[in-house]
């Protein structure tokens, strides 16, 4: 701001010095100082616009200021603030701990003198005690000298009930023996009795060494084959179940094979019939097998007649006459089960011109469904083609054209 102000009065002393200088100086000399003042006045210009910049960074520092220390000024205020707290608490702190602190030196102060009243009273007591302790002793030598006299008597004790003990474990020993035989209590023997029974045990004894040694465990080994028998039992009864489950699963298996079989043979034996006819302008075709009840254990006979011939089965026609009942069979089983294209080689070879007409027409109606692929020799299959590929032979060579594909008319 100096500095333009510095400037400003330069220039005004120079238009005053310009306008004294114009009224005694030549036109020359004054286009001279004309042109100095312009460069001077760009050179103002250009100082102006530079402190023009200066005045805006300034400014623009200012506010940068402004906007950078103001959050930090609060934060350090918050934080003062905080710290503020967290001394009026240290210092709560501080003086509940001196409180507590006399406190503590208080209680200490009754306990030592809690503490010096009662070693007084030990001490007043310690003559009382020695006394207690000589009765003590006397007292014990006592004991001693009758648990000497004692002893004895409690040995006889033990030796006695031990015996008790040893006569009640045999009385129940015994008692147990005659539940087994059958006694529910012991029978009541006179004493002249007795000598007899003796004499009856010796020869029971004598008996029982002449027989010799008895298999103790015969009735814990009855018991246990027993229980495996019953074991053995429930298992073969489960096994029989299952059995019969099994069986019982296999015949439903065999049921919905043979039916599922008899199903699709129906409905091939239809459509054989069906194709059959349309091949041969108006013969029928059978199907038929050759054991109905088990068709699994038999073959499958197909019998055909064709337009003025008698039925015959397939293996007594002709060649041509079976290359049409095969094409029917394939096609037949085709409706039900469609292949994705069908290669047929020359199979109108043995065809008369009427039924290979007639297969023209049919695998041109099959084509919708199936992709045909057909050798032939055949001006009339080949008509019915949508693509055609010639081979013939040039020079030793085969040669292959094709020829469509064709579109029928609409």
């Amino acid at each position: 701001e100096k500095r333009g102000k510095e400037l400003e009065e330069n220039r005004k002393s120079l238009e005053e010095e310009r306008r004294a200088l114009k009224l005694k100086v030549k036109p020359s000399f004054l286009i001279r100082l004309e042109s100095t003042q312009k460069e001077l006045e760009s050179s103002i210009s250009q100082e102006r616009s530079v402190l023009s910049g200066f005045e805006a960074e300034i400014s623009s520092l200012e506010s940068n200021l402004e906007n950078t220390l103001r959050p930090q000024r609060h934060r350090v205020q918050i934080e003062l603030a905080t710290l503020d707290r967290q001394i009026g608490d240290v210092e709560k702190r501080r003086t509940n701990a001196a409180a507590e602190l006399e406190e503590a030196e208080r209680v200490l102060r009754e306990l030592r003198a809690e503490e010096e009243s009662i070693s007084t009273a030990l001490s007043k007591d310690k003559s009382e005690r020695q006394r207690f302790h000589s009765e003590i002793d006397s007292i014990r030598t006592e004991i001693e000298r009758l648990s000497l006299r004692i002893s004895p008597i409690d040995e006889r004790v033990r030796s006695l009930e031990l015996k008790v003990e040893s006569e009640n474990a045999r009385r129940s020993y015994l008692m147990e023996q005659l539940g087994n035989l059958g006694f529910k209590e012991p029978l009541k023997v006179e004493a002249d009795e007795i000598p007899a029974i003796k004499s009856s045990i010796s020869m029971m004894e004598m008996e029982l060494q002449r027989i010799g040694p008895v298999n103790q465990l015969s009735i814990e080994q009855y018991e246990q084959q027993k229980e495996n028998y019953r074991q053995l039992s429930i298992r073969r009864n489960e096994l029989e179940q299952e059995r019969r489950s099994i069986i019982t699963f296999m015949e439903e298996i065999e049921k919905k094979k043979k039916d599922t079989f008899m199903s699709t043979f129906r409905s091939v034996a239809d459509n054989f019939k069906t194709v059959f006819s349309k091949l041969t302008g108006g013969g029928e075709g059978l199907l038929r097998l050759e054991n109905t009840e088990d068709p699994f254990s038999g073959g499958l006979d197909i019998f055909v007649q064709f337009p003025g011939k008698s039925s015959r089965l397939v293996s007594s026609t002709s060649g041509g006459e079976k290359s049409v009942a095969a094409v029917a069979f394939i096609f037949a089983i085709q409706s039900l089960l469609p292949a994705q294209f069908y290669f047929f080689d020359e199979i109108d070879a043995h065809l008369d011109p009427a039924n290979a007409e007639r297969l023209a027409d049919l695998l041109k109606q099959q084509a919708a469904n199936s992709q045909m692929v057909v050798i032939t020799l055949r001006d009339v299959l080949v008509d019915r083609a949508s693509l055609v590929y010639g081979v013939y032979l040039e020079k030793g060579l085969s040669r292959i054209v094709s020829v469509g594909p064709f579109v029928e008319a609409a």
